[in-house]
């Protein structure tokens, strides 16, 4: 395929793509794709022609083209996804093996399984200005989704962490082997300042030794309203018949 601009230059927006009449969607979506992402230039000219140039396969050659241009006629592997919240996603970095690989740039690598496009810049997640990974952003039908972020920095044993709607998954041997969330600190609230109450208390103590009976016997005793207080020795039963 090819794109002719009105300013009289051409340009080749893919290599030769063996398509078949199921995979027409997929192709179109593919063609979308390589003109978002393939540069500036591709977006500020305006197009004027498009160019396809295109010959039929047998049966008899068919695979020899399939093993050359093999992008979006050959299925991929199925990979194993895993619940991270309400997603399903694999638990892998080697972003390739997720589905078909539309765009492989330095940049930028594009991945589609399912009707769902994994657009991923790695070396684009940024948090307090330090590059801490790779962004992952999931679309469907030309919607953005979500997006989450994987990095290898600080994970200890773990082999990545993957980080999706504030809650931090950390993956090993393609398992997950920890959550962690992300709570918002909660200051504690002042209290208002409430009126004394007037309240009559007495604080009432006493003391007691267990003699060899296991009988509690009184030797010492303490009262106090919080303003007077009486404390004595002596026997515990005159302690009912002082007027206090």
């Amino acid at each position: 395929m090819r794109l002719e601009f009105i300013d009289g230059s051409i340009k080749t927006l893919h290599k030769g793509l063996v398509l078949n009449y199921d995979s027409l969607s997929e192709y179109t979506n593919y063609c979308k794709t390589l003109i978002s992402y393939k540069g500036e230039d591709y977006t500020d000219l305006i197009i004027k022609n498009i160019e396809f140039n295109y010959f039929l396969i047998d049966k008899e050659h068919e695979q020899y083209y399939i093993t050359k241009w093999s992008e979006l006629l050959a299925e991929p592997k199925p990979i194993n996804l895993d619940n991270f919240g309400i997603h399903k996603l694999p638990c892998s970095t080697d972003y390739g093996s997720w589905g078909r690989i539309l765009i492989d740039i330095p940049s930028l690598k594009v991945v589609t399984s399912g009707g769902v496009y994994y657009h991923i810049f790695e070396g684009k997640a940024l948090m307090a200005n330090i590059e801490i990974g790779t962004l992952i952003k999931v679309n469907e039908s030309g919607n953005e989704l979500y997006s989450f972020v994987d990095t290898i920095q600080d994970c200890g044993a773990a082999d990545f962490k993957r980080i999706v709607n504030n809650i931090t998954y950390y993956i090993q041997n393609d398992k997950i082997v920890l959550t962690t969330k992300e709570l918002h600190t909660k200051f504690l609230s002042k209290l208002k300042t409430q009126t004394l109450l007037k309240t009559k208390m007495i604080i009432f103590d006493i003391e007691t030794l267990l003699d060899r009976n296991n009988v509690h016997i009184p030797y010492l005793y303490c009262m106090f309203d919080g303003k007077k207080n009486l404390v004595g020795s002596q026997n515990p039963l005159n302690l009912y018949l002082i007027n206090y």
